[in-house]
């Protein structure tokens, strides 16, 4: 009996194993509509009725055997998952030597799943985002041939912007926290690679030393000669210079010094940098004094090493003589009874002002006060806080320049309770006086504590 309706199916015999029709396929549609028995539907032996030869022998019987890839429902344990063809029902081809994908849900590239040979596949990013590809942001696509990313939504690394982003080690003065000190070589000026994707450590230590002063200083201090040294640091002051001897030097105190090069017997350059990086020069100096000979005067912190450069003009070589004279002390003022030097922290100096005498003027105290004088000379530049947290009476606090009149450069009385704080200004070797003292004559033991920039 001849079924109607427009079918175009194609069944594999191997389904229909034991209805007799072993061998064989048969294809149903409403134009050729029969039974096996009608002409009009039958097909012989030796083809089937595409005109497709028939199977290879044993294809048919339900089970993958040889070099069959399956046979029937023997998928040899395969399915549309393990294939990573999504869900859906795989079949075998009716000569057993390949599957029936069709019955799988998604196959191919634009099926919005990134599958096996696929970097990605529509909206299927297979997890990646423009971060995972080191791009600080943005939204990433997949390219039309499921091939790669399309990145042009992405927010790129602009290395060259001064800001540290996704990928990027450091970015112009943007260094990400990270300096010599913390990469452990010491002191020095630590910068950023052209491509962001280093750091420049040329300018720290004190790589480019080819001799260590310390902290000695005085006339002739240093000397030699600069035949067949090498080049360590340019001289900007000197047609860029030639041989060089670089001397490390660490001011045993803060202030003005005088470094030259007199006594030398050719055409010397000076110049003084932080760092081994050229970048960092504090001064430079060719002639002075109507002379061949350098100079330099230089405000220098305590503690804090720099390098000096004993060059010759345009490449001169010859025997040279570093003299170091530093600043000079002052004696101690008459009005004070203490000598800080430079030393600074907290409970820096302690006391109390039961038997002192009135030394110093104070503005803000009320009059009648009695005051402990410091002296303490800044050993850098910078701000520096004052204050007298942890005293146990009304303070009052000054400083000044001097012992006389009219030497007051801050006063407080109260900032923080009955406790007193000036916040101020000071050069490297800079002196000034402290005087710690009561409001209206209020006397008691006091702290004074001192905050270095």
């Amino acid at each position: 009996m001849a079924r109607t309706g427009r079918w175009g199916a194609v069944l594999l015999v191997s389904s229909l194993v034991g209805s007799g029709c072993t061998g064989r396929r048969l294809i149903l549609d409403d134009e050729s509509a029969g039974t096996e028995g009608d002409s009009s539907g039958t097909a012989d032996d030796d083809s089937t009725d595409s005109g497709q030869p028939p199977p290879p022998p044993g294809c048919g019987n339900g089970v993958a055997d040889g070099s069959e890839a399956c046979d029937g429902t023997d998928l040899r344990g395969l399915s549309c998952e393990t294939l990573g063809l999504g869900l859906g029902t795989l079949a075998c081809r009716f000569d057993c030597q390949d599957y029936d994908v069709s019955g799988c849900s998604n196959i191919g590239c634009g099926n919005g799943v990134a599958e096996p040979g696929e970097v990605c596949d529509g909206l299927d990013l297979d997890g990646q985002t423009c971060a995972s590809l080191g791009l600080p942001g943005g939204s990433l696509a997949c390219l039309p041939g499921c091939a790669g990313f399309d990145t042009s939504g992405c927010v790129p690394t602009l290395c060259g912007n001064g800001v540290v982003e996704l990928g990027e080690a450091c970015d112009g003065l943007d260094l990400g926290g990270v300096s010599c000190a913390a990469l452990g070589l010491g002191e020095g000026l630590l910068t950023c690679t052209p491509d962001c994707l280093g750091f420049d450590t040329s300018g720290c230590g004190d790589g480019c030393a080819d001799s260590d002063l310390g902290g000695a200083v005085g006339p002739g201090v240093a000397a030699g000669n600069t035949i067949g040294d090498d080049d360590d640091l340019p001289q900007e002051c000197a047609a860029d210079g030639g041989a060089d001897h670089v001397l490390r030097f660490v001011p045993p105190i803060p202030g003005w010094y005088e470094l030259d090069t007199f006594g030398s017997d050719y055409d010397t350059a000076l110049s003084v940098y932080a760092n081994c990086n050229p970048a960092s020069l504090l001064a430079c100096n060719d002639d002075s004094a109507r002379s061949l000979q350098s100079q330099i005067f230089l405000l220098l912190d305590v503690d804090r090493e720099v390098f000096v450069s004993v060059d010759g003009f345009a490449g001169d070589v010859g025997d040279w003589v570093l003299s170091i004279i530093p600043p000079l002390i002052p004696p101690l003022p008459a009005c004070a009874e203490q000598d800080l030097g430079w030393s600074v922290g907290g409970g820096v100096a302690v006391g109390d002002t039961f038997s002192e005498d009135e030394d110093l003027q104070q503005s803000c105290a009320g009059g009648g006060a009695v005051d402990h004088v410091i002296r303490f000379i800044a050993p850098a530049s910078g701000t520096y806080v004052f204050d007298t947290l942890g005293s146990s009476y009304d303070t009052a606090l000054s400083i000044h320049d001097g012992c006389g009149p009219g030497t007051e450069l801050a006063c407080n009385d109260d900032f923080d309770g009955l406790l007193s704080q000036i916040v101020i200004d000071l050069s490297a070797g800079q002196s000034v006086l402290v005087a710690v003292s009561g409001f209206a004559g209020e006397v008691g033991s006091w702290v004074l504590n001192v905050t270095p920039p």
